[in-house]
């Protein structure tokens, strides 16, 4: 449940709950008065409540404790049905034979479901890998093999329940028969394109999926994986690695856990495994592998984590002074692969535990297309406004977005000569609805402003707008620290409210800022500064060599280096692979 929502919204949402699970309670108390008339105004009102019940993430969890699923709230309304139809009227027979064939009818799609999802759904995923063609689906088999069945078919039944009630209350059996006839019509319609599913997966079973993607695994020899999982809006992480996997001089095989990502991963050279299921990943062996490569801590790493005989490799996604970048489960990899010095030392502040020679220097190879700075910025200073995501509830406050940013961007509209480029972290407003409605008026401003204003769309790259800007104006995030390649100036708020030299050493991406206030104060004096002489060179000079290491930014020869030694470590540790852990 988000923290940051509003309270009308809050107490919308508790409306709505309580509208669906009274609603289905009082329709089953009114069949046995029997009400049908109020029968069939409850169903009615609960259909309509659930509409906006399916678009509140908060309203879903509370009908989930509640016990009041999709299946559970079909069966109080059939259940009500039929006590009106046995309480109520004649022709008694005629509408439960009506209502009875409707829900086997439902049933018998749910198993069917249950088959055809076993038996249908693909196992393994693949781009660049020689894997034979997955069956075709029509758009239909895709609806009915979603996980969301259990909700379509409440919807569906929802129109031969409210159609018997009406029957009752009309005493026309003709309307139970009619409703009744048109739901058994939709949920044939289901059952045919199950069976169609059934009928394409012969030949492709999960077993079949899993062998030929064990096979193209073998035949591709890779000693290096790149391994991930997360959100669908996580991808980005992944993609801040895979043209820097691409300039390596053997394969890198990529494997993702949720085939979403291959929608939203940029285009690649390399070889792509989705594989969702775990019986499925953990079905594969991977004999020839000896260094696979993690860039975020989730659940999901612990399937993989499980093998050994292999290096296991955290190499992150960004460089940065969050608690992120020195999180205690780093201690279950056997390396941890950094920029520079300030990574290290980052981890020793926080005693977590890891010995030195853990850690190996790597530089930042991602950042090849970084320009550096020009000798002296023109009259009109581009300036790159990129805040950082909002974190978690109870992370510390990094973001400057919420608190700082609609005041920031104002300040460099009316600053005169400056063009300002926004762009927002992927994932920003996801958490704090603050920091989506300060990123709403940021864009409000920038399109009012007009000119080459510009909010930056998602398709253009971080390091384009680098290459675009004179000036950062960036949060404690990994942003600052690839900037520093370029050692071009940047402005960050001082969101702590800290001494700005104890600020400096606490953050060491703020060494060579020019720091404003909590508030985005001071942003006329720190461009004033920049133009007449940019005091803070030395020291962003210093920043970068501390943060990024001495390896120059974009260099791969380090990180190529360190897959060399971890692969050559782990042969030498473990000659002959031995099996994986149980988990």
């Amino acid at each position: 449940m988000d923290p940051d929502l509003e309270p009308q919204l809050r107490s919308r949402g508790l409306l709505v709950a309580l509208a669906v699970c009274g609603g289905y309670v009082a329709m089953l108390a009114l069949a046995l008065v029997p009400l049908a008339w109020g029968v069939v105004a409850l169903a009615v009102v609960a259909a309509v409540a659930e509409e906006e019940a399916e678009r509140s993430t908060f309203v879903r969890p509370v009908l989930a404790r509640a016990q009041m699923a999709p299946a559970a709230r079909s069966l109080l309304r059939d259940l009500a049905v039929v006590v009106l139809i046995g309480t109520a009227g004649d022709d008694v027979r005629a509408r439960a034979a009506a209502i009875a064939v409707v829900v086997v009818a439902r049933f018998v799609v749910l198993l069917a479901y249950v088959v055809a999802r076993r038996r249908a759904v693909q196992a393994v995923h693949a781009r660049n890998l020689d894997l034979p063609a997955a069956p075709s689906r029509g758009g239909l088999t895709r609806i009915v093999l979603a996980d969301k069945l259990q909700t379509a078919l409440h919807h569906l039944t929802a129109v031969a329940a409210i159609g018997t009630a009406l029957a009752v209350a009309l005493d026309a059996t003709v309307v139970a028969w009619i409703a009744c006839g048109i739901t058994l019509a939709a949920l044939l319609t289901c059952a045919a394109g199950l069976a169609g599913a059934l009928v394409g997966s012969r030949g492709h079973s999960r077993a079949d999926q899993v062998a030929a993607a064990q096979a193209a695994v073998d035949r591709l020899g890779a000693r290096a994986m790149l391994y991930f999982s997360g959100t669908p809006d996580s991808t980005y992480q992944i993609n801040t690695w895979l043209r820097t996997l691409e300039r390596l001089p053997e394969p890198v095989l990529v494997v993702v856990r949720e085939p979403a990502h291959l929608q939203t991963m940029q285009a690649t050279t390399l070889p792509v495994l989705a594989i969702p299921t775990m019986a499925d990943f953990m079905a594969l062996t991977w004999s020839r592998l000896r260094v696979v490569m993690y860039v975020a801590n989730v659940g999901k790493n612990l399937h993989m984590l499980r093998e050994r005989g292999l290096r296991h490799v955290f190499i992150g996604h960004g460089d940065s002074d969050k608690t992120g970048s020195f999180n205690p489960f780093s201690k279950v990899y056997s390396e941890i692969w950094v920029a520079g010095p300030a990574a290290r030392e980052r981890y020793h502040r926080a005693g977590i535990g890891i010995h030195d020679d853990e850690f190996v220097e790597v530089g930042r190879p991602q950042l090849t297309d970084i320009a550096p700075a020009a000798a002296t910025p023109g009259e009109r200073l581009s300036v790159l406004y990129a805040p950082t995501w909002e974190g978690w509830p109870g992370d510390p406050p990094h973001s400057s977005l919420a608190t700082a940013g609609v005041r920031l961007v104002r300040d460099l509209l009316a600053a005169g000569n400056v063009r300002v480029l926004y762009k927002p972290h992927p994932l920003t407003g996801t958490v704090s609805k603050q920091a989506a409605s300060a990123h709403e008026k940021v864009v409000g401003l920038l399109r009012a402003a007009g000119g080459d204003h510009e909010v930056v769309t998602p398709e253009r790259s971080l390091y384009d707008c680098f290459n675009l800007a004179d000036v950062l104006v960036g949060d404690i995030s990994s942003v600052v620290s690839d900037f520093l390649a370029s050692e071009k100036p940047y402005l960050m708020a001082n969101l702590h409210g800290l001494p700005a030299e104890q600020l400096r050493e606490q953050f060491p991406s703020a060494a060579g800022a020019y720091l404003l206030g909590a508030n985005g104060s001071g942003v006329d004096a720190a461009l004033a500064a920049i133009r007449s002489g940019d005091p803070m060179a030395s020291e962003r000079h210093a920043a970068r060599l501390h943060l990024l290491g001495s390896t120059p930014p974009g260099d791969l020869s380090a990180f190529a280096t360190a897959i060399d030694n971890a692969a050559n470590t782990a042969e030498q540790l473990w000659p002959v692979r031995p099996a994986a852990e149980a988990v």
